[in-house]
């Protein structure tokens, strides 16, 4: 197939498998909301699981 067509092609094939195949309704959404005090330093939200990371976590003086 020339390869400029091939993107409307995969665009199709994208949409049929996303309607007929494996269609999927979000019903659950995961939210949360971490505070910590003026006197924690170091603590921030891991990029990979979204939970504080207490590994550089520290009490400021």
């Amino acid at each position: 197939m020339d390869p400029a067509k091939q993107a409307d092609e995969w665009a199709k094939i994208d949409e049929r498998i996303m309607k007929e195949l494996a269609p999927a309704v979000p019903l659950y959404a995961d939210v949360a909301f971490y505070i910590h005090g003026t006197k924690v330093g170091g603590l921030y939200i891991d990029s990979i699981f979204g939970y504080p990371a207490f590994t550089r976590a520290f009490v400021k003086q």
